[in-house]
């Protein structure tokens, strides 16, 4: 179909405009509480904000939504559609500490002409204004003003190749805004909807924020545009509590979700068997991990972890997008996946030089679905040429654009292999640094509940940084036997000198929803900005990155340094 997703969302109003089209889960006193909205309060309230915004903005302005409430966020956002202004979801500032610069770097690069919230945080979101130098900005919460004074407005239409959306992506050290058109949103539901049959779910739901690109299309564009049901609640309760979202799944009978890889170990880590048993996810027939790396071990745990609640291994769907987490690219089709998702075994000494060799012991990839139809290519990233499959290469789109990621092409099916920041090149050789750091965790039991993070620093040539968390109260001897185990079990299972161990008390690996910043981790290090609680280095690292460290390394042996602190 060549309609855009406003005018498919406005077929199904017509065909039945009293079938549920969004519900709200909150949670009071630990219990569940559900709001609703139907097709045609849903079609009417975003008219009258569309009336509202043609006598305030004009068509291409571009609208700073600030909604928590997955409620108000989506009449504010169809509400810019049908005016033919260009939404820009952002997190709410101060909710977590490290959206506030986010939300000011976003509110610097667009230049909103308004600023639209609620109510409940007018207050909190004029006060970020003032604070941050933003206050010429105008601000309105959508549901102060006083709509029934306006004339509803009936959607503009806008050409397929202009801006329907801006969405925002950051990492720790850099923010990038993704114009996606109307043409670009219709083909990522295509996509979906011809990989996984949406209508036919007819309940999608999950807990992922609307300024994350999963959320906003997987979770309500995607589900309004063919006349499915989506249930929503907030990320910080799932954090909170992620038995609330398998709790979601279970009581509002969703049978599509969709989250990225880390909320499925945090299910595993958090809920107990005892609770899991409470639950009944025999309906479920969909459950989207993507875009961030789908690990095996994560789909092995959940499974498993949720077998005893009727969850079909088959449910678990990898699926593959940049790594900004913008759109999905590739989905892996149920069809093609007769007893759960499609794994390769690849040999570790060949993936090590960036070529797929299948093996009965190695490392497993998970296939995110086929590439045809997609335009994606796997080239070498230093010349751009395009790759014979079975080779590992960098992924890029039909733009041609670099998407950060790496990946190969076996059957026919995108097995991506993980961020290029994220491999590390040691002795002409490519390690990937999820995959050391699942190693690490398996080295000690004290591990397994803790993060640990792995990166590569230049002495002049690469080499291995490894810090785990530790729980608190080891003596030094412990410490520095512990450090020994880690540095020889490295060694041993990657053949590669394990010179630099450090340790830190718990929360000091810095993550972000759940996925760990490897960067961020590698820039304070280097400026010995961990205050760790035991750290050996190599003779390089410490002359390179420890000052007071570089008289001693002279002598020519490793250093090391180790505190109760």
């Amino acid at each position: 179909m060549n309609e855009d997703l406003v005018a498919r969302f406005g077929r199904q109003v017509v065909d039945d405009p009293t079938r549920p089209a969004v519900i709200e889960v909150g949670h009071r006193a630990g219990q569940p509480v559900s709001t609703t909205t139907t097709y045609g309060e849903l079609d009417a309230s975003a008219r009258q904000i569309a009336g509202w915004l043609r006598a305030n903005t004009a068509p291409g302005d571009r609208v700073l939504l600030l909604h928590p409430s997955p409620l108000a966020f989506a009449n504010a956002f169809w509400g810019c559609l049908y005016a033919g202004c260009v939404p820009v979801p952002a997190p709410l500032p101060g909710t977590f500490s490290h959206h506030l610069s986010l939300t000011t770097g976003i509110a610097l690069d667009v230049d909103p002409r308004v600023v639209l919230t609620d109510t409940e945080h007018l207050d909190l979101v004029a006060d970020w204004l003032v604070q941050d130098r933003l206050n010429e900005l105008a601000l309105y919460a959508t549901d102060l003003i006083n709509l029934s004074q306006i004339r509803p407005a009936e959607p503009v239409e806008r050409p397929a190749d202009t801006p329907a959306v801006l969405q925002y992506t950051a990492t720790a050290t850099s923010l990038a805004g993704h114009s996606l058109s109307h043409s670009v949103l219709t083909a990522d539901v295509d996509r979906l909807d011809a990989a996984l049959d949406l209508a036919a779910h007819g309940t999608v739901g999950g807990w992922l924020p609307m300024h994350h690109g999963l959320g906003l299309v997987g979770l309500l564009l995607a589900p309004l545009s063919v006349g499915a049901t989506s249930v929503l609640m907030s990320p910080s309760a799932f954090l909170k509590d992620p038995l609330r979202w398998l709790r979601l799944i279970d009581d509002y009978d969703v049978r599509l979700t969709a989250a990225p890889n880390f909320a499925y170990d945090h299910c595993v880590r958090r809920i107990s068997a005892a609770d899991a048993r409470t639950l009944d996810l025999s309906r479920l027939r969909t459950a989207l991990n993507g875009p961030e790396k789908v690990s095996s071990a994560t789909i092995s745990a959940f499974t498993g972890h949720f077998a005893a609640a009727g969850l079909d291994r088959r449910a678990l769907t990898p699926a593959y997008g940049p790594t900004d987490g913008v759109r999905l690219i590739t989905v892996s089709p149920p069809g093609e996946r007769v007893d759960g998702p499609l794994l390769t075994v690849a040999d570790r000494n060949g993936l090590e030089s960036d070529v797929l060799q299948p093996a009965a012991d190695g490392v497993p990839l998970v296939s995110c679905g086929p590439v045809r139809g997609t335009g994606l290519r796997i080239v070498d990233p230093a010349t751009g040429q395009e790759l014979a499959a079975g080779l590992v290469g960098e992924i890029r789109l039909d733009d041609d654009l670099p998407t950060g990621d790496l990946g190969v092409i076996h059957g026919g099916q995108l097995l991506p292999t993980g961020p290029a920041a994220d491999r590390i090149r040691i002795d002409q050789r490519s390690l990937y640094a999820d995959d050391v750091e699942q190693e690490l965790a398996r080295l000690d039991p004290r591990f397994a509940d803790l993060p640990g993070c792995v990166c590569a620093v230049d002495v002049p040539r690469e080499q291995l940084v490894v810090f785990q968390e530790i729980t608190p109260g080891m003596i030094p001897l412990e410490l520095a036997t512990l450090g020994a185990a880690v540095r020889e079990g490295l060694r041993d299972r990657f053949r590669i000198r394990v010179a630099n161990v450090v340790f830190l008390r718990p929360g000091r690996i810095r993550r972000t929803a759940g996925r760990v910043q490897r960067t961020l981790m590698r820039e304070l290090f280097c400026g010995d900005a961990l205050d760790p609680v035991y750290e050996v280095l190599g003779r390089q690292t410490a002359q390179r990155y420890r000052f007071a460290a570089r008289e001693a390394a002279a002598t020519g042996t490793d250093q090391a340094t180790a505190a109760a602190r």
